[in-house]
């Protein structure tokens, strides 16, 4: 059963009921995106670059008030708060870490983690860097934005040398159903030109059937009979060809960041992404046409939307973007009546709408129906009229869109506000404050001059060393300006303006409470990482079945073929971004690091600490977790690294050569210990060379036992055993006897005995 009703009974779009749903889309905010960018970037009818008010000479109404240059000035409110806020969000991706989720310990979720954070700081860097700002400035801007998970492929062309040897051997080995097999037999041979040129023809479409993925052999360019001649006398000629092959140049994930009402557009009553979600694009005449081979494109529906060329929705009232195109222009009140404005741009509007439905087999799929709003049938036919109709990939049956939203104070999506329709009327405040202290300081310090009509005509002049001629009682004198205290009121009401803006959007400003400002700061870092995990999400799910098996294990270290063993796998990586927003504040983090150092650590006298991790996190604060990422090394191999050195040190020894003494601040001591202890008792030769003090020290009461099992076979050295001592005693001292000492001088007592009665 068909629920929502966006499929026919026969299993095609209900074009009507989609379109109808799309006309509905326009911003919720009275003005639209026309208002609240005007709100954000400070403009308004009648300004001027030079942020002063001027007299029109065009209209005798158009008086500037107070005066001609009074003050017109541009407090960008709206645009710091929405810059800071951004810059936040930006630094809590960037900063945060790559978590498991469900079994920690899991091989799967090892993997996830590693292929995250790989994906983020390498494989999609370049690409994040600009979609992060984007995301956060939109969500902050108009309330909310979509996020796009993609799985992008792409076809190239490569040069290719074409050999009539290499034709003849790869024909040898070539399957049946190979065209290779008789098509070096046609091309030498003249008289069968048209054949070779049809068999050379069929291999390029063989080669292309096998050698590209099956969703990328619709876009293959074709070989035309000139082509293919033109290569078939080459090889004839001169036993070699150059030619075209295709091949896959990106294969890759992607998410893009969509901006509401210009590149994607929801219905203001849905809730949930997963329902329908309509973009839109401006592609031009030539591009439309090639998109009839390319992408199936409906002929008819080309045709006719055709006759819309340059002509643009205006229901949906947005700026004019850049880059990919969206509704331009219109009215500044949303409209639901779908109309059509000129532009100068001859490009034409395409819709996609993408939802959910079920089938007449009520199997539930996502669709996507390319259309033009204003063509619903064809010339003298009563059938829906649309571009092309087909199932979209999804990932874990979640529709590959992800919703970022800035609150949620109602159910619907699109209700989320932005921080211009938040904060307008206090930036029309400080403008209106700024613009009375400026008013006012520029005509208290200059007021207004008082002259006198002079009865021989004589203009008065203002200025240093002036001279007029004036009579007794009538000269000139500056107008008497109201008291100053005005001015004080105005200073304190911008102040407490600036207060209330930086408290309610807890801006990190000395006049936000700390408490406020994290707890504040906590819920925006939570919401837009919440929206990145999700779509990150998606992008392990389709790097699951699309990724490739050798790099999965480089990146993660996993076995060659785990991949491919377990694409059919669903939702076997799974990982979270998590971060604490106390660390952006770098002075804070190094209060704690130094707290957690001076005041947990000496007192750890069971060993709870993990110390190597703890090195990882205080390098992950101070640094980054890219730097950090880049010179810290995973605790397996770190472990690995020191047994590695502790084994070098001894071989150094056994070959008479002084080894390298730790310092008294190394904090390696104690594993170095440890680890020399195993090698030396684990090898019979290092056992065998030890003197018997070298031995007891070692072994404690097992040396005698350990030199009777030994028994002739033992060939002391008295030159390695000396230099183990030494090499002992110097680890001993720094790695256990200088630490006990240290925390019996804080705790007043032998942490191991406790205290003697």
């Amino acid at each position: 059963m068909n629920d929502t009703g966006y499929l026919r009974a026969d299993g095609s779009p209900n074009l009507p009921l989609l379109t109808q749903i799309f006309s509905r889309c326009s911003p919720t905010v009275p003005g639209g995106m026309d208002w609240l960018d005007n709100v954000r970037f400070c403009r308004w009818p009648g300004q001027f670059n030079d942020g002063k008010k001027h007299d029109s000479s065009s209209d005798p109404a158009g008086a500037a008030k107070p005066w001609d240059h009074a003050s017109d000035v541009r407090p960008f409110v709206v645009d710091d708060l929405i810059n800071e806020r951004k810059a936040t969000l930006s630094a809590a991706f960037w900063k945060a870490m790559a978590s498991s989720v469900g079994a920690a310990d899991s091989e799967s979720s090892g993997y996830a983690v590693a292929l995250l954070e790989w994906l983020i700081f390498t494989k999609m860097f370049s690409h994040l860097i600009d979609e992060i700002d984007l995301a956060a400035d939109y969500q902050e801007h108009v309330g909310w934005c979509l996020l796009a998970p993609r799985w992008k492929r792409e076809l190239g062309l490569k040069r290719y040398k074409l050999k009539l040897a290499d034709i003849a051997q790869a024909a040898q080995g070539a399957p049946p159903d190979s065209p290779l097999s008789t098509l070096t037999t046609l091309i030498l041979d003249p008289t069968q030109e048209t054949a070779a040129v049809e068999a050379l023809k069929a291999w390029y479409g063989w080669y292309c059937n096998h050698e590209l993925p099956p969703d990328l052999q619709g876009k293959v360019p074709t070989v035309t009979d000139a082509q293919a001649r033109r290569a078939v006398q080459e090889l004839r000629a001169e036993g070699e060809a150059t030619t075209a092959l295709p091949f896959v140049c990106r294969n890759e994930p992607e998410i893009h960041a969509l901006k509401p009402y210009t590149e994607a557009v929801i219905p203001p009553e849905i809730t949930n992404e997963n329902e329908i979600v309509f973009l839109i694009e401006r592609v031009s005449e030539a591009e439309l046409r090639g998109r009839i081979r390319g992408e199936d494109y409906n002929p008819a529906w080309v045709e006719a939307a055709l006759k819309f060329k340059g002509k643009w929705s205006n229901s949906l009232p947005v700026g004019n973007p850049v880059g990919p195109q969206g509704f331009l222009g219109g009215s500044t009140q949303p409209s639901a009546a779908p109309e059509l404005t000129n532009q100068a741009d001859g490009a034409v509007e395409v819709v996609y709408a993408i939802y959910r439905a079920a089938d007449a087999d009520d199997i539930p799929s996502f669709y996507c129906t390319v259309f033009h709003r204003s063509v619903t049938s064809a010339t003298g036919s009563t059938a829906d009229l649309f571009a092309c109709h087909d199932v979209v990939e999804s990932a874990g049956g979640q529709m590959p869109y992800v919703a970022l939203t800035r609150e949620r104070w109602s159910r619907s999506l699109a209700s989320s506000r932005g921080v211009p329709e938040m904060a307008h009327t206090q930036q029309n405040l400080v403008k209106g404050i700024l613009d009375g202290i400026i008013d006012r300081q520029s005509i208290t310090l200059l007021p207004p001059v008082n002259v006198y009509e002079s009865p021989t005509g004589t203009k008065y002049k203002f200025g240093p060393a002036t001279q007029n001629y004036v009579r007794q009682g009538k000269e000139p004198g500056f107008m008497q300006m109201p008291a100053g205290q005005g001015m004080a009121d105005s200073v304190e009401v911008y102040t407490l303006v600036s207060q209330n803006l930086d408290n309610r959007f807890a801006c990190m400003s000395p006049n936000v409470p700390a408490p406020r400002q994290q707890t504040n700061q906590e819920h925006a870092v939570r919401r837009f990482l919440a929206g990145w995990t999700k779509a990150f999400k998606q992008i392990l799910w389709l790097y699951q079945e699309h990724g490739d098996d050798a790099e999965f294990a480089l990146v993660t270290g996993a076995p060659p073929g785990w991949l491919d063993q377990n694409r059919d796998t669903p939702g076997l990586l799974v990982a979270a971004l998590d971060f604490d927003v106390r660390e952006l504040d770098s002075e804070l983090m190094m209060k704690r690091i130094e707290a957690m150092n001076s005041i947990v650590l000496p007192n750890d006298v069971l060993g709870i600490i993990n110390r190597g991790q703890w090195a990882q996190e205080m390098t992950r604060a101070i640094l980054g977790p890219a730097m950090s990422k880049r010179i810290v090394q995973q605790l397996p191999d770190a472990t690995a690294a020191l047994r590695e050195k502790a084994r070098g040190e001894i071989l150094q020894m056994f070959a008479g050569n002084t080894p390298t003494f730790v310092d008294d601040k190394d904090p390696t001591a104690a594993s170095l210990l440890q680890f020399t202890k195993e090698i030396v008792t684990s090898n019979p030769v290092y056992m065998s060379a030890l003197t018997d003090e070298a031995l007891t020290t070692l072994a404690g009461p097992q040396a005698q036992q350990l030199a009777q099992q030994m028994g002739q076979n033992r060939k002391p050295n008295e030159r390695f055993s000396e230099l183990l001592l030494k090499w002992l005693q110097n680890l001993q001292f720094v790695g256990v006897t200088q630490v006990q000492n240290k925390q019996i001088g804080r705790i007043g007592v032998d942490p191991q005995t406790g205290p003697t009665t």
